[in-house]
Protein backbone atom coordinates (compact mmCIF):
# COMPACT_ATOMS: atom_id res chain seq x y z
CA UNK A 1 0.00 0.00 0.00
CA UNK A 2 1.03 3.57 -0.71
CA UNK A 3 -0.23 6.67 1.05
CA UNK A 4 -1.25 9.15 -1.65
CA UNK A 5 -2.76 11.72 0.70
CA UNK A 6 -0.05 14.32 0.12
CA UNK A 7 -0.08 13.82 -3.66
CA UNK A 8 -3.88 14.12 -3.70
CA UNK A 9 -3.75 17.36 -1.68
CA UNK A 10 -1.11 18.82 -4.00
CA UNK A 11 -3.23 17.91 -7.03
CA UNK A 12 -6.31 19.53 -5.45
CA UNK A 13 -4.29 22.67 -4.73
CA UNK A 14 -3.08 22.85 -8.34
CA UNK A 15 -6.60 22.31 -9.66
CA UNK A 16 -7.96 25.04 -7.39
CA UNK A 17 -5.18 27.45 -8.42
CA UNK A 18 -5.87 26.77 -12.10
CA UNK A 19 -9.50 27.83 -11.65
CA UNK A 20 -9.13 30.69 -9.17
CA UNK A 21 -7.43 34.06 -9.24
CA UNK A 22 -4.62 33.99 -6.70
CA UNK A 23 -5.19 37.59 -5.54
CA UNK A 24 -8.95 37.48 -4.96
CA UNK A 25 -9.80 33.79 -4.77
CA UNK A 26 -12.53 34.33 -7.37
CA UNK A 27 -12.90 32.28 -10.54
CA UNK A 28 -10.40 33.07 -13.30
CA UNK A 29 -11.36 34.32 -16.75
CA UNK A 30 -10.66 30.85 -18.13
CA UNK A 31 -12.98 29.27 -15.57
CA UNK A 32 -15.70 31.81 -16.35
CA UNK A 33 -15.32 31.14 -20.08
CA UNK A 34 -15.52 27.39 -19.41
CA UNK A 35 -18.73 27.83 -17.41
CA UNK A 36 -20.19 30.23 -19.98
CA UNK A 37 -19.46 27.80 -22.80
CA UNK A 38 -20.96 24.91 -20.82
CA UNK A 39 -24.12 26.97 -20.30
CA UNK A 40 -24.25 27.85 -24.00
CA UNK A 41 -23.71 24.21 -25.02
CA UNK A 42 -26.28 22.85 -22.56
CA UNK A 43 -29.28 24.34 -24.35
CA UNK A 44 -30.25 26.15 -21.14
CA UNK A 45 -30.83 29.34 -23.13
CA UNK A 46 -34.04 27.82 -24.52
CA UNK A 47 -35.42 27.46 -21.00
CA UNK A 48 -34.36 30.74 -19.37
CA UNK A 49 -32.55 33.99 -19.98
CA UNK A 50 -29.10 34.57 -18.60
CA UNK A 51 -26.88 37.66 -18.64
CA UNK A 52 -23.26 38.58 -18.25
CA UNK A 53 -22.29 41.67 -16.26
CA UNK A 54 -18.80 43.12 -16.64
CA UNK A 55 -17.65 45.55 -13.94
CA UNK A 56 -14.55 47.69 -14.19
CA UNK A 57 -12.95 49.48 -11.27
CA UNK A 58 -12.00 52.87 -12.72
CA UNK A 59 -8.82 54.73 -11.81
CA UNK A 60 -7.06 51.74 -10.25
CA UNK A 61 -3.86 52.83 -11.99
CA UNK A 62 -3.99 56.17 -10.20
CA UNK A 63 -4.33 54.43 -6.85
CA UNK A 64 -1.40 52.14 -7.70
CA UNK A 65 0.74 55.13 -8.69
CA UNK A 66 -0.18 57.30 -5.71
CA UNK A 67 -0.27 54.67 -2.97
CA UNK A 68 1.54 51.63 -4.34
CA UNK A 69 0.47 48.29 -5.74
CA UNK A 70 -0.10 46.83 -2.27
CA UNK A 71 -2.95 49.32 -1.85
CA UNK A 72 -4.40 48.49 -5.26
CA UNK A 73 -4.15 44.77 -4.55
CA UNK A 74 -5.86 45.18 -1.18
CA UNK A 75 -8.60 47.23 -2.83
CA UNK A 76 -9.17 44.50 -5.45
CA UNK A 77 -9.25 41.82 -2.76
CA UNK A 78 -11.77 43.75 -0.69
CA UNK A 79 -13.92 44.66 -3.69
CA UNK A 80 -13.93 41.03 -4.86
CA UNK A 81 -15.09 39.88 -1.43
CA UNK A 82 -17.72 42.62 -1.33
CA UNK A 83 -19.01 41.56 -4.76
CA UNK A 84 -19.14 37.96 -3.59
CA UNK A 85 -21.27 39.03 -0.64
CA UNK A 86 -23.56 41.14 -2.81
CA UNK A 87 -23.99 38.59 -5.62
CA UNK A 88 -26.84 36.13 -5.77
CA UNK A 89 -25.95 32.61 -4.54
CA UNK A 90 -26.16 30.83 -7.93
CA UNK A 91 -24.24 33.41 -9.94
CA UNK A 92 -20.60 33.00 -10.94
CA UNK A 93 -18.19 35.79 -10.01
CA UNK A 94 -14.84 36.09 -11.72
CA UNK A 95 -11.88 38.43 -11.87
CA UNK A 96 -11.31 38.48 -15.60
CA UNK A 97 -8.23 40.70 -15.60
CA UNK A 98 -6.51 43.47 -13.63
CA UNK A 99 -9.38 45.75 -12.68
CA UNK A 100 -12.28 43.89 -14.32
CA UNK A 101 -14.76 41.52 -12.72
CA UNK A 102 -17.54 39.55 -14.39
CA UNK A 103 -20.73 38.15 -12.98
CA UNK A 104 -22.60 35.40 -14.82
CA UNK A 105 -26.21 35.98 -13.86
CA UNK A 106 -28.30 32.80 -14.09
CA UNK A 107 -32.03 33.09 -14.80
CA UNK A 108 -31.73 36.81 -15.32
CA UNK A 109 -33.04 38.96 -18.17
CA UNK A 110 -31.35 42.24 -19.09
CA UNK A 111 -33.83 44.34 -17.09
CA UNK A 112 -33.02 42.41 -13.92
CA UNK A 113 -29.32 42.50 -14.82
CA UNK A 114 -29.53 46.30 -14.94
CA UNK A 115 -31.10 46.30 -11.47
CA UNK A 116 -28.34 44.00 -10.18
CA UNK A 117 -25.67 46.26 -11.72
CA UNK A 118 -27.24 49.39 -10.20
CA UNK A 119 -27.40 47.73 -6.80
CA UNK A 120 -23.76 46.59 -6.97
CA UNK A 121 -22.60 50.05 -8.03
CA UNK A 122 -24.68 51.64 -5.26
CA UNK A 123 -23.23 49.25 -2.68
CA UNK A 124 -19.69 50.02 -3.85
CA UNK A 125 -20.30 53.77 -3.62
CA UNK A 126 -21.76 53.43 -0.13
CA UNK A 127 -18.83 51.34 1.14
CA UNK A 128 -15.56 53.25 0.94
CA UNK A 129 -12.29 51.32 0.92
CA UNK A 130 -9.95 52.36 3.72
CA UNK A 131 -6.21 51.74 3.61
CA UNK A 132 -3.71 53.12 6.13
CA UNK A 133 -6.08 55.85 7.21
CA UNK A 134 -6.99 56.92 3.67
CA UNK A 135 -10.48 56.51 2.29
CA UNK A 136 -11.14 55.62 -1.34
CA UNK A 137 -14.53 55.85 -3.01
CA UNK A 138 -14.75 53.52 -5.98
CA UNK A 139 -15.86 54.58 -9.42
CA UNK A 140 -17.23 51.69 -11.45
CA UNK A 141 -18.30 51.12 -15.03
CA UNK A 142 -20.55 48.23 -16.00
CA UNK A 143 -21.59 46.53 -19.21
CA UNK A 144 -24.33 43.95 -19.68
CA UNK A 145 -25.01 41.45 -22.42
CA UNK A 146 -27.77 38.84 -22.70
CA UNK A 147 -26.43 35.38 -23.45
CA UNK A 148 -27.12 34.36 -27.03
CA UNK A 149 -26.44 30.83 -28.33
CA UNK A 150 -24.74 32.13 -31.48
CA UNK A 151 -21.93 33.78 -29.48
CA UNK A 152 -18.93 32.13 -27.92
CA UNK A 153 -17.96 32.74 -24.32
CA UNK A 154 -15.06 34.97 -25.42
CA UNK A 155 -17.36 36.98 -27.71
CA UNK A 156 -19.87 37.51 -24.88
CA UNK A 157 -17.12 38.89 -22.63
CA UNK A 158 -16.07 41.20 -25.43
CA UNK A 159 -19.63 42.41 -25.97
CA UNK A 160 -20.15 43.07 -22.26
Amino acid sequence: MTDVTERTEVQRTFEWQARHDLLTGLATRQELERRLQALLDSGALREAQHALLLIEVAHLGLINEACGHATGDALLQQFGQDLLGWARPNDVLSRVCGNQFALLLHNCDTALAQEVAAELIGNARANAFTWEGREFHLSLAAGIVALQPEHSAARLLSLA
